[in-house]
């Protein structure tokens, strides 16, 4: 009977040790690989949910945007009349590319969130201005400054309690976009007491900054959390 020698032993014993090793290794990456795509499938559904929902709304006042130009008729003017179909076209395409959507990188994600988001700022300025007293305009800026200051508070509390790294990066954004807020507060003030010339002028301009700086929230909202994930 053949009997290996010591040597000869020692090196099956490692031969079999290494085997044992490298076939958990390969079991312990396949996990870990199982549980990283799991996580991706997550962040993906729940993406397409949030996204899902964000679209419904906007079909929702793009809708009731529509049917007041359309009740307008002729006294709806030819620019607000234009944004609205423009708008809506770049919601159905957003739309497709949402429902067709399948593994998108976090860069992707993040392309079609700013463009929902740019959607969403063109529309709250197109509602605004097609108001068309000054009452109507006041409530509805009132409203949506309202929801602003919300937005902000939330915010500066996301910011304020967040690592060092994050604060330092966003602190003055945050101050910057109160300091928007309370100039806003000051101009709808007043708007209320302008001319009627005035006014015209003016509604404009609150429109637009008001949907910017809405926009802006809601960005640096979303860049605020990915920090927070990538630091965690």
């Amino acid at each position: 009977m053949f009997l290996p020698n010591p040597s000869m032993r020692r090196a099956v014993i490692v031969s079999l040790l290494l085997f044992a090793f490298g076939s958990a290794c390969t079991e312990s990456q396949e996990q870990q690989a199982d549980q990283m795509g799991d996580a991706a499938e997550q962040q993906m559904d729940e993406f397409r949910s949030d996204m899902d929902a964000a679209l419904n709304d906007i079909d929702q006042r793009l809708s009731t945007l529509e049917e007041d130009v359309e009740a307008a008729g002729a006294e709806a003017n030819s620019e607000l009349q234009q944004s609205t179909q423009e708008l809506r076209t770049e919601y159905e395409e957003l739309q497709t590319e949402v429902e067709q959507m399948e593994n998108a990188s976090e860069e992707e994600r993040a392309d079609l969130m700013q463009r929902r988001i740019e959607l969403d700022r063109r529309l709250e300025t197109a509602r605004l201005r097609a108001i068309e007293t000054r009452e109507e305009f006041a409530d509805a800026t009132q409203t949506r400054l309202n929801t602003l200051d919300q937005e902000i508070t939330e915010l500066e509390q996301r910011v304020e309690n967040a690592p060092e790294q994050v604060r330092t990066e966003y602190e003055e954004q945050v101050s910057d976009m109160r300091s928007t807020y309370d100039e806003l507060t000051q101009e709808l003030n007043q708007m209320k007491q302008a001319s009627e010339e005035e006014f015209t002028d003016m509604r404009r301009s609150l429109a637009e900054d008001l949907s910017e700086l809405g926009a802006n929230i809601e960005s640096t909202l979303h860049e605020v959390e990915r920090e927070l994930e990538t630091n965690q």
